[in-house]
């Protein structure tokens, strides 16, 4: 998916990358050889510009 704006892309601690699509709502997780993890999709109606990865369980708030 290419985005016509904005976007990030960044490496973390484990060698991934997480790469936020700016205008459009996706975002994705490679690992270090471009193997896709995780891909998703922000709720209708959600406007973001960069993607930020941090550690989550469920039933945190």
């Amino acid at each position: 998916m290419i985005a016509p704006s904005q976007g990030d892309a960044q490496t973390i601690a484990s060698g991934h990358l997480v790469v936020g699509r700016g205008s459009q709502p996706y975002f994705s997780e490679f690992n270090a050889v471009g193997h896709l993890l995780f891909n998703a999709q922000f709720a209708a109606g959600v406007n973001t510009y960069r993607v930020y990865p941090s550690s989550w369980r469920p039933g945190q708030d």
